[in-house]
Protein backbone atom coordinates (compact mmCIF):
# COMPACT_ATOMS: atom_id res chain seq x y z
CA UNK A 1 0.00 0.00 0.00
CA UNK A 2 1.28 3.39 -0.84
CA UNK A 3 0.41 6.97 0.25
CA UNK A 4 2.21 10.15 -0.53
CA UNK A 5 1.38 13.74 1.25
CA UNK A 6 1.88 15.99 -1.61
CA UNK A 7 1.63 19.83 -0.33
CA UNK A 8 1.33 22.47 -2.52
CA UNK A 9 1.83 25.92 -0.69
CA UNK A 10 0.87 29.52 -2.31
CA UNK A 11 3.74 31.87 -1.60
CA UNK A 12 3.16 35.38 -3.76
CA UNK A 13 -0.30 36.20 -1.98
CA UNK A 14 -2.44 35.20 -5.14
CA UNK A 15 -5.51 33.20 -4.80
CA UNK A 16 -5.35 30.49 -7.45
CA UNK A 17 -8.55 28.91 -9.73
CA UNK A 18 -7.53 25.43 -11.94
CA UNK A 19 -3.82 26.33 -11.42
CA UNK A 20 -1.89 23.90 -12.95
CA UNK A 21 0.56 22.04 -11.58
CA UNK A 22 2.92 19.46 -12.58
CA UNK A 23 5.58 17.49 -10.51
CA UNK A 24 7.34 14.12 -10.98
CA UNK A 25 7.85 11.34 -7.96
CA UNK A 26 9.57 8.81 -7.68
CA UNK A 27 8.38 5.41 -6.56
CA UNK A 28 9.82 2.45 -5.19
CA UNK A 29 10.96 -0.85 -6.52
CA UNK A 30 7.77 -3.42 -6.60
CA UNK A 31 5.27 -0.90 -5.34
CA UNK A 32 3.16 0.28 -8.57
CA UNK A 33 2.99 -2.11 -11.47
CA UNK A 34 0.28 -0.31 -13.60
CA UNK A 35 -0.48 3.77 -13.06
CA UNK A 36 -4.57 2.94 -13.16
CA UNK A 37 -4.78 1.80 -9.56
CA UNK A 38 -3.04 5.30 -8.90
CA UNK A 39 -5.41 8.07 -7.55
CA UNK A 40 -4.79 11.29 -6.49
CA UNK A 41 -7.00 12.56 -3.44
CA UNK A 42 -7.84 15.76 -1.33
CA UNK A 43 -7.83 15.52 2.30
CA UNK A 44 -11.88 14.55 2.16
CA UNK A 45 -10.80 11.75 0.31
CA UNK A 46 -12.58 13.46 -3.33
CA UNK A 47 -10.99 12.16 -6.35
CA UNK A 48 -8.93 14.68 -7.84
CA UNK A 49 -8.65 14.62 -12.05
CA UNK A 50 -5.57 13.96 -12.42
CA UNK A 51 -3.35 12.58 -15.47
CA UNK A 52 -0.47 10.21 -14.19
CA UNK A 53 2.28 9.17 -16.65
CA UNK A 54 5.02 6.69 -16.75
CA UNK A 55 8.11 7.63 -17.20
CA UNK A 56 10.79 4.39 -16.78
CA UNK A 57 10.22 1.27 -14.85
CA UNK A 58 12.56 -0.91 -12.50
CA UNK A 59 13.95 -4.24 -13.73
CA UNK A 60 10.83 -5.90 -12.23
CA UNK A 61 8.64 -3.78 -15.01
CA UNK A 62 6.79 -2.18 -11.65
CA UNK A 63 6.92 1.92 -12.33
CA UNK A 64 10.08 3.71 -11.04
CA UNK A 65 9.31 7.57 -11.94
CA UNK A 66 5.98 9.33 -12.86
CA UNK A 67 4.78 12.70 -13.97
CA UNK A 68 1.47 13.73 -12.22
CA UNK A 69 -0.58 16.70 -14.03
CA UNK A 70 -3.42 18.08 -12.08
CA UNK A 71 -4.88 21.26 -11.53
CA UNK A 72 -5.63 23.39 -8.10
CA UNK A 73 -8.05 25.66 -6.54
CA UNK A 74 -5.77 27.39 -3.58
CA UNK A 75 -6.22 30.54 -1.50
CA UNK A 76 -3.62 33.12 -1.62
CA UNK A 77 -0.56 32.35 1.13
CA UNK A 78 -1.86 28.93 1.88
CA UNK A 79 -0.83 24.89 2.14
CA UNK A 80 -3.00 22.40 1.09
CA UNK A 81 -2.25 18.65 0.75
CA UNK A 82 -3.30 15.87 -1.40
CA UNK A 83 -2.85 12.02 -1.23
CA UNK A 84 -1.53 9.73 -3.92
CA UNK A 85 -2.75 6.51 -3.21
CA UNK A 86 -2.62 3.34 -4.69
CA UNK A 87 -5.05 1.44 -2.97
CA UNK A 88 -8.14 3.09 -5.11
CA UNK A 89 -11.06 0.72 -5.50
CA UNK A 90 -12.75 1.31 -8.85
CA UNK A 91 -16.13 0.33 -7.68
CA UNK A 92 -16.27 3.01 -5.05
CA UNK A 93 -16.18 5.42 -8.04
CA UNK A 94 -19.73 7.26 -8.08
CA UNK A 95 -19.35 7.97 -11.75
CA UNK A 96 -20.97 5.40 -13.76
CA UNK A 97 -20.50 6.20 -17.30
CA UNK A 98 -22.44 4.46 -20.27
CA UNK A 99 -22.59 5.30 -24.03
CA UNK A 100 -24.81 3.92 -26.43
CA UNK A 101 -24.71 4.74 -30.26
CA UNK A 102 -27.29 3.61 -33.05
CA UNK A 103 -28.29 5.23 -36.25
CA UNK A 104 -30.42 7.73 -34.89
CA UNK A 105 -28.80 8.62 -31.35
CA UNK A 106 -25.66 8.75 -29.35
CA UNK A 107 -26.87 8.47 -25.56
CA UNK A 108 -23.84 9.46 -22.73
CA UNK A 109 -25.44 8.58 -19.45
CA UNK A 110 -23.17 9.68 -16.65
CA UNK A 111 -25.58 8.49 -13.99
CA UNK A 112 -26.33 11.83 -12.74
CA UNK A 113 -27.13 13.34 -16.16
CA UNK A 114 -28.24 11.61 -19.25
CA UNK A 115 -26.94 13.50 -22.82
CA UNK A 116 -28.61 12.83 -25.69
CA UNK A 117 -26.96 13.91 -29.18
CA UNK A 118 -29.25 12.80 -32.46
CA UNK A 119 -27.91 12.01 -35.53
CA UNK A 120 -30.85 13.37 -37.33
CA UNK A 121 -30.88 16.70 -39.09
CA UNK A 122 -32.15 19.77 -36.99
CA UNK A 123 -31.60 18.32 -34.06
CA UNK A 124 -29.10 18.79 -31.66
CA UNK A 125 -29.42 17.40 -28.11
CA UNK A 126 -31.63 16.51 -25.29
CA UNK A 127 -30.11 16.74 -21.80
CA UNK A 128 -32.45 15.09 -19.14
CA UNK A 129 -30.94 16.16 -15.36
CA UNK A 130 -33.62 14.26 -13.76
CA UNK A 131 -36.71 12.39 -14.41
CA UNK A 132 -38.38 15.47 -14.08
CA UNK A 133 -36.10 17.97 -15.82
CA UNK A 134 -35.69 18.13 -19.58
CA UNK A 135 -33.68 20.62 -21.84
CA UNK A 136 -33.72 19.81 -25.79
CA UNK A 137 -31.82 21.97 -28.35
CA UNK A 138 -32.39 22.55 -31.97
CA UNK A 139 -30.68 24.13 -35.34
CA UNK A 140 -33.02 27.05 -36.59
Amino acid sequence: MMNVSIHIEEQSGINRKSQPVTLGLPLSKGLVFDNKTLVLQDDFHNVINCQIEILEFWSDKSVKWITLHFKVDIKSSSRITYFLTNTFNKDESKAKLSLTNNEELLDINTGKIIVNISKREGDIFSLSLDSNKEKNGRVV
